[in-house]
């Protein structure tokens, strides 16, 4: 059987895995990574120590940038719907003719609804 080495002798060969930060440049512009490129499965991540803080500043990030970009693009699940009265005006006229599932369907095609909000609509007429 081998004699394992002790840990002091394992320890001062091995350096720091990552060079310590300037803690002045937390959070500012200077900042090498703080909520900038976070990656829960990345090694650097798992080792630092602002770990869930700085997921959180990731997530801060991105919904400011998400706020920005709907500002400037129109998105098809933000846009406005058909007015509902021509909507229930055609499902009313419809079935006289068809079944509901078949309204529902054709309302969704025609007027770009939702399948939940086409099921709402015809509950109510």
């Amino acid at each position: 059987m081998t004699k394992r080495k002790s840990r002091s002798i394992i320890t001062e060969k091995a350096g720091p895995i990552i060079p310590p930060f300037d803690i002045t440049k937390f959070g500012s512009e200077e900042d090498p990574c703080f909520g900038k490129h976070n990656d829960p499965k990345a090694q650097e991540c798992q080792i630092c120590g602002d770990f869930e803080f700085c997921q959180i500043v990731t997530a801060e990030n991105q919904r400011k940038i998400r706020a920005k970009k709907e500002q400037e693009t129109e998105f098809k699940d933000l846009k406005e719907t058909p007015d509902l009265q021509k909507i229930r005006q055609f499902m009313s006229k419809k079935l006289q003719t068809y079944s509901k599932p078949r309204v529902i369907r054709l309302a969704i095609k025609k007027f770009d609804i939702s399948k939940t909000k086409a099921k709402t609509l015809i509950k109510n007429l």
